[in-house]
């Protein structure tokens, strides 16, 4: 089964970065990482069968980018 992840930035603050993300242009959640810490929380979920497996996707994806040093306007999950 293929999965595919948007993640597109909406937010840039001086403290942290704010993500949506989702594989349903209809329903998206939201996530925010810190500058930082590279801390991610989850801001704003949205109901599916498998909303935390996508979360944990996003969050994973962006922290990845986060250690190399980059916060992207826009990425995405695929596998």
């Amino acid at each position: 089964m293929a999965i595919y992840i948007s993640i597109k930035q909406t937010a840039n603050e001086i403290d942290f970065v704010e993500y949506s993300f989702g594989n349903n242009e209809n329903q998206l959640g939201k996530l925010r990482i810190s500058k930082d810490s590279g801390e991610i929380s989850l801001v704003e979920s949205y109901s599916t069968d498998n909303e935390q497996g996508i979360y944990q996707r996003a969050a994973h994806k962006i922290k990845k980018h986060w250690e190399s040093g980059e916060l992207p306007k826009e990425t995405c999950w695929a596998s």
